[in-house]
């Protein structure tokens, strides 16, 4: 694909046969659907095609092809898909040793201090149990810890809607990450090419109470293009993690701590918790080279042990734990705009200032997939005929040009109205990532609104679907003007406010 790519294949998926196992009789198997949407996100996001394959053998009595051991070494990524099965593995172990030992010796195990292997943790295994290189890697875990019993959760799309957006963030997560280190690889240098992108930025490790918001400031940060420091794990040596944290500030323009109810673990040789070192270290920056810092504490936070407590106390009044910081009690997504405009370069910054609406219209960007375009029709002449300038995606072109044009009517367009009916709610999860990025868009406007309207046919997914980032509009039978009267007058109102 690039110019200057070294490698025959994008992607190679390592997994034990027994995890793509459908739970459900005529389901899809766990990594069948893994790599589908995989594949499915990077081509969007990066806009070329891709090349992702596994071998769909994976059986104990075979043998350990030619075939395989000539490319593995001409693949430019790796997934290991991570299980107790992965670990008991000959063939899934040999898979990851070829591909290591082979990177190792051409000097390309790194790109830019990435690694070319991706750890997804599919089911909760301990870091000392894994296998060297796995357990060198931050890794994706697709599971949270119950509170209560302690035992993992996985993110499966057949465990209800939660599990399902946690599962898709995720892979999003992942798929960004890939593509990033794609381009850095087909760059007209090849490997030994740099690719400009922001500067690192220190986000924090919290506790397991903040993984999910932790996560989605994460995404935030690299769909921005910016390096999220660290990016390995801890020593458990509190010397040793002391310096690996100074290390990685250096290199940071930006650190954010995100203080949970817990306090996290101690390391040892040391009586503080990995939170509170984080933040000392950070503010010692602060006074040294004007490191800027966020900390952020979620609304209505309850402390769940005095050593949190007191913790938390301190940083809201010890000036010196506060060097260099605001100390934020916001929603997250205020958090994340408060980011963006940090990190905003001030080119970027003068070109999205807000524009002056028209006096006379708004334009309305009616996103809907292709399959409801015609289902969607008497909305939008309701739109217009209340004086709306509706416009809609584009279905035909090349894909990049596609979806930049939908990039440039979601930035622009004053009012942002998604509407699904037929379209899967793989469709609905994508178009929620793209309002989270919003601001970060070229030529972004400040929206008067925006909605998700959810037409027929009902489903258990529909019927049960929310969130705060968006006004929902559920209607399951014929569209009456009625059901989309609060948005107008939503929009009306947010009118008036701004003359």
């Amino acid at each position: 694909m690039g110019q200057a790519n070294p490698f025959e294949h994008d992607i190679f998926i390592s997994y034990a046969h027994i995890d793509d196992k459908p739970l459900l009789e005529g389901g899809s198997g766990w990594v069948t659907s893994f790599h589908q949407t995989l594949d499915t996100m990077v081509q969007q996001i990066s806009g070329e095609e891709m090349n992702i394959w596994r071998d769909p053998k994976l059986q104990g009595n075979d043998y350990f092809s030619d075939t395989l051991v000539d490319a593995l070494p001409k693949t430019a990524v790796l997934i290991s898909i991570v299980s107790p099965r992965y670990l008991k593995s000959d063939w899934c172990l040999k898979e990851l040793n070829e591909f290591r030992d082979r990177a190792d010796a051409d000097g390309t195990a790194r790109i830019e201090d990435k690694s070319r292997i991706f750890k997804v943790v599919k089911t909760a295994i301990p870091r000392e149990e894994q296998p060297t290189p796995l357990d060198e890697l931050l890794g994706y875990e697709f599971f949270d810890l119950n509170p209560d019993t302690g035992r993992p959760n996985e993110f499966r799309v057949e465990f209800g809607d939660e599990a399902k957006l946690r599962y898709f963030d995720k892979l999003g997560d992942i798929a960004y990450e890939i593509t990033d280190l794609l381009k850095k690889i087909r760059s007209t240098e090849g490997i030994a090419g740099e690719v400009v992108r922001g500067e690192p930025v220190y986000l924090a490790e919290s506790t397991s109470d903040l993984s999910e918001e932790r996560d989605r400031v994460k995404a935030e940060l690299r769909q921005l293009g910016h390096e999220v420091l660290p990016d390995r794990p801890f020593p458990i040596d509190a010397e040793k993690l002391a310096s690996a944290v100074a290390a990685d500030l250096a290199r940071c323009c930006l650190s954010i701590h995100l203080m949970g109810s817990k306090a996290g673990f101690v390391p040892e040789g040391d009586l503080r918790s990995v939170v509170r070192i984080q933040n000392e270290l950070a503010a010692s920056h602060s006074r040294e080279r004007g490191l800027a810092r966020l900390i952020w504490i979620p609304p209505g936070l309850v402390p769940a042990d005095d050593r949190q407590a007191k913790l938390i106390e301190m940083i809201e009044a010890d000036a010196s734990a506060q060097e260099g910081a605001d100390v934020l009690r916001t929603s997250l997504e205020d958090l994340k705009s408060i980011i963006r405009d940090r990190l905003r370069r001030p080119e970027t910054a003068k070109e999205t200032e807000p524009v002056d609406q028209d006096p006379d219209w708004v334009q309305a960007y009616l996103v809907c997939d292709q399959c409801d375009f015609e289902r969607a029709q008497p909305l939008a002449d309701h739109l217009y005929d209340s004086g709306f300038e509706v416009v809609f995606p584009v279905f035909e072109g090349d894909e990049t040009e596609v979806r930049e044009d939908h990039i440039d009517k979601l930035a622009t367009s004053n009012v942002v109205l998604l509407y699904q009916g037929e379209a899967r709610d793989l469709w609905l999860s994508s178009k929620l990532r793209d309002l989270r990025k919003l601001p970060s868009y070229e030529g972004y406007k400040p929206k008067l609104a925006t909605a998700i309207y959810l037409g027929p046919p009902e489903s258990p997914p529909k019927k049960t679907f929310r969130t705060r980032e968006a006004q929902v509009i559920k209607v399951f039978d014929e569209f009456e003007p009625d059901h989309v009267e609060p948005l107008l007058v939503a929009v009306k109102e947010a009118r008036e406010g701004k003359q």
